[in-house]
């Protein structure tokens, strides 16, 4: 057993104090210290003995090179010993020699052995067995053990005051890293400390471990003693400071990634105003490019059909792929069907699907010609004076549907009898076509780079008819979004078809849906969305429920026009869905239901595609091929970039770009005053309409100077927007950097300074200890806890610690 006597060689007077007298009270010289922990430790780390040991042992350290040089070394022995609380050891330098040759790894080695864990821990730390004298020479490990000794020896230069705040202060050191009262026993000093605060008789040190445990158990209450959560963990200034800059670091990141977007933005604002300078340059006949432009005139037509033929070529590709894949899972699900009503069903969708891949390739025309049935000469469009063509070749791709229409016929004769081998025979059937469609494939997409291709390699400097394209390029735009909205909308619609065939459904209620549902169906299809600066408003072209649209390429000619089909959505979709289903019942739901499927959904799918196809040649002539577009539509194009801007600059959480955002507060541990950054919720209204000014300025065929100043506008607003983030951000880097410079000053030598921390700890357990000191100072004055013969100034100071949670712990009961 270990004897609790032994701890009196370890802390209190007879360590370090000499047995002089004490100079302070116990209570009063605790209570000095806890109320400038870091000014009582900064002095004594100041002091000039101190630091002359310091700067020995850094000296000696570094070129010590066997474990014989250090034990040789007294002064350099004493200072490794002090540094463990072991400075008493130094005087056996042989016992310290076969501490510092243990390996730590070995439970049995002489160090582990020892009862005292202080040797283990000096083991631990050099290694010497497993690691030579590097921990001596590491500045990492001299550090480590410059703080060790720090702490130490600042603790046993307490005792000089009153030996019994050694023992207080070490306890606190110790008590947040004692998990049980196991540790509590396994620590001779902690254990001494322990059982004198509790009152505990020395003589229980020789009964059984279990039966100490026990008593421990029962008298401390471990969980108060320890912190028990952030709240009760006092910070220090450097761990303030530290706490502060990290809160100002992650504002900084969020206001940087807010400013690379509105940098990014505003740079490309700024190249379309350089680009809009020079545009007179650019377009002049008479200018550098003259003999570009002679050319590019006289290609312009040709140019706009080569870009219909592969847009629409494209789309219809894409879409016989997808046709060909549910063709391919209607087979595999029909090897598993054992009725013929389910075959009925499959035979009847695999038809529809056939005839939609069959429509896709008919319908791939631009004007009167089709890249994927006509066989037709190739198209070669020459764009510059070096010669550089774009080359469009036709394919006919009628043998291809002859392929399809053999396996429509094939599934429609397909049998349970002989299931297998009539649904083996239609897949032979649809593989057939494979080489062609593969071939059609290639030549679409060498169509398509051919004419990419040969675009990147001219500049563009033909005047257009911009304001007629820009035209066509919102009413595209305009009449994609509004079909979102319409599809939306049966979809809503298809889901009432659904209740209403509930025997539970409330029709009234459904019907109410269902009219307010017809009337926005009605709105999205008719009413053409429109921009406006304020005072002048533009309502854009119907593509949805009107006729075809022409846009001019030339403004002195309309014979050389681009077309953008329309739809009649509102006579096939909403008149027709009134007409014939004015009002829900359990009887029509089912119908409408397969109507909007079979019918209004497919005459939308129609709409979706002309617009697809018709919107990228407006958008390839009016964003790629027009001098004075291409700068036009990269300004407007950044209202719809927006949103994807303000995503990305969100750097994992809430944009400070976003409609939504808050200002940015920074509230410090370290002082009252916050920091604030006012929010930019208005930065994507405020951008949209400066855009929307320019686009009205567009439409309506505004000059050069017009254009400019509109975009000026939106520069001033994107750059005040990033001025203001930018301005912030240097704000609260100066805060940071004065910040960073008090922690370092605080720290010394920009690095943390562990001795200057103060100690963290529970109230519960600072009281228990002023405690434990109240009756050390009871004792030292010749007081007994059940006499009357204590000092009158003493007696207020002995309280009860009340605990957060329980009863009260009287230590002098």
């Amino acid at each position: 057993m270990i004897n609790g006597s032994a701890a009196l060689a370890i802390l209190g007077g007879d360590m370090g104090g000499g047995g002089s007298a004490p100079t302070m009270s116990a209570i009063a010289a605790f209570r000095q210290y806890q109320r400038d922990q870091v000014g009582e430790r900064t002095k004594f780390m100041n002091r000039e003995d101190v630091q002359r040991e310091i700067d020995y042992f850094r000296k000696q350290a570094g070129k010590t090179g066997s474990l014989e040089e250090l034990i040789d070394n007294r002064r350099l022995l004493t200072f490794v010993a002090t540094a463990f609380g072991l400075e008493q050891e130094a005087t056996q330098p042989g016992k310290i020699k076969a501490i510092l040759k243990s390996d730590p790894n070995d439970i049995n080695s002489f160090a582990n052995r020892l009862r005292d864990p202080r040797f283990g821990e000096m083991a631990k730390h050099f290694d010497i067995p497993n690691t030579g004298m590097v921990n001596l020479n590491r500045a990492s490990k001299q550090d480590t053990l410059i703080q060790k000794y720090l702490t130490n020896s600042f603790e046993k230069d307490l005792s000089n005051k009153n030996p019994a705040v050694r023992d207080a202060v070490f306890f606190l050191r110790r008590i947040n890293d004692v998990n049980s009262s196991y540790d509590v026993l396994g620590d001779m000093a902690m254990r001494k400390i322990v059982t004198e605060a509790l009152n505990i008789p020395a003589q229980t040190a020789n009964q059984t471990l279990s039966t100490q445990v026990g008593l421990i158990d029962r008298k401390l209450k471990l969980d108060k003693l320890k912190i028990s959560s952030a709240e009760e963990a006092k910070l220090t200034l450097a761990d303030a400071l530290n706490t502060d800059i990290t809160k100002l670091t992650e504002a900084i990141a969020k206001i940087s990634s807010a400013e690379a977007q509105t940098s990014n933005l505003s740079a490309t604002l700024t190249t379309s105003r350089t680009q809009l300078d020079d545009i007179a340059n650019v377009i002049d006949t008479d200018g550098v490019f003259a003999d570009e432009i002679s050319i590019q005139n006289a290609a312009m037509t040709s140019l706009v059909r080569q870009s219909g033929l592969n847009s629409a070529a494209v789309s219809a590709i894409a879409l016989v792929n997808t046709h060909l894949t549910t063709l391919d899972g209607l087979i595999v699900e029909a090897r598993s069907i054992t009725e013929q009503d389910e075959l009925d069903s499959l035979q009847t969708t695999f038809q529809s699907t056939a005839e939609s891949l069959k429509a896709a390739i008919n319908n791939a025309n631009y004007g009167a010609d089709n890249l994927l049935l006509d066989d037709a000469t190739a198209i070669t469009t020459t764009l510059a004076v070096d010669g550089t063509a774009a080359i469009t070749e036709f394919t006919d791709l009628s043998g291809f549907l002859s392929v399809i229409d053999t396996a429509i016929a094939g599934f429609n004769d397909v049998s349970l009898a002989s299931l297998e081998d009539d649904l083996d025979s239609v897949k032979t059937d649809l593989e057939a076509g494979d080489t062609d469609l593969g071939d059609a494939e290639r030549l679409v997409g060498l169509n398509d780079s051919s004419l990419n291709f040969a675009v990147s390699q001219v500049t563009f400097a033909t005047a257009l008819d911009t304001t007629s394209l820009a035209t066509g390029v919102e009413a595209i735009q305009d009449a994609q979004s509004r079909s979102v909205t319409i599809r939306d909308l049966l979809a809503e619609i298809a889901a009432l078809a659904e209740d209403a065939q509930s025997d539970s459904a409330d029709l009234d209620a459904i019907n109410a849906s269902y009219a307010a549902a017809l009337s926005s169906l009605s709105t999205a299809i008719t009413s053409a969305g429109s921009v406006t600066d304020g005072t002048t408003t533009h309502t854009f072209d119907n593509l949805l429920n009107a006729s075809t649209q022409r846009y001019t390429l030339f403004t002195d000619s309309d014979t050389d026009a681009l077309s953008a089909e329309a739809s009649s959505l509102e006579a096939t979709i909403h008149t027709a869905m009134v007409n014939d289903y004015g009002k829900l019942t359990a009887k029509n739901a089912s119908a409408l239901k397969t109507a909007i499927t079979n019918t209004y959904l497919t005459a939308l799918d129609a709409a979706d595609h002309h617009l697809s196809r018709d919107g990228a040649v407006i958008d390839f002539i009016a964003k790629q091929v027009d001098p004075q577009g291409r700068i036009d539509q990269t300004v407007i194009g950044q209202r719809n970039n927006l949103d994807q801007m303000i995503k990305d600059s969100a750097g994992g959480n809430r944009s400070f770009l976003s409609p939504y955002s808050g200002d940015l507060r920074v509230n410090f541990q370290s002082s009252v005053i916050p920091e604030t950054v006012a929010s930019e919720a208005d930065f994507k209204t405020n951008v949209e309409a400066s855009i929307d000014t320019y686009r009205v300025a567009v439409l309506s065929g505004a000059n050069t100077a017009d254009r400019r100043s509109a975009l000026n506008d939106v520069l001033f607003t994107v750059g005040s927007t990033d001025g203001h983030l930018s301005s912030a951000k240097q704000q609260l880097t100066l805060r940071s950097s004065i910040l960073s410079s008090e922690r370092d000053e605080l720290i010394g030598d920009n690095s943390e300074n562990a001795f200057l921390k103060p100690l963290q700890n529970s109230a519960y357990a600072i009281k228990f200890m002023e405690q434990y000191l109240i009756r050390k100072e009871v004792q030292a004055n010749g007081g007994s806890f059940g006499s009357i013969d204590i000092k009158a100034s003493l007696v207020n100071l002995i309280r009860p610690i009340a605990p957060p949670i329980g009863g009260n712990i009287n230590l002098f009961s």
